[in-house]
């Protein structure tokens, strides 16, 4: 629906995770949104940003990239440096 809706940026976001919503693993949902995007021949038209709070090292960055993200903000990373 995204790419019908002409958007650029496309954010997957771990942050409003609370009792009733539960977080999919970042890589996880970075890759399954990579290959769907993949399969309908549309990937190239957007851009996926993760911001996610498991992200805390440069591997697991690595590894976003990988699976297809195009950015990656590791908010916890930042916050934790921050304090």
């Amino acid at each position: 629906q995204a790419v019908q809706d002409d958007v650029d940026i496309l954010i997957l976001s771990d942050r409003a995770v609370d009792h009733d919503r539960v977080a999919v693993p970042a890589l996880l949902a970075t890759g399954a949104v990579h290959q769907h995007l993949n399969r309908k021949q549309v990937r190239m038209r957007l851009s996926i940003v993760v911001d996610t709070g498991e992200a805390r090292d440069t591997h697991q960055m690595a590894s976003l990239f990988g699976f297809g993200a195009s950015a990656v903000c590791p908010y916890l990373a930042y916050d934790t440096i921050q304090e």
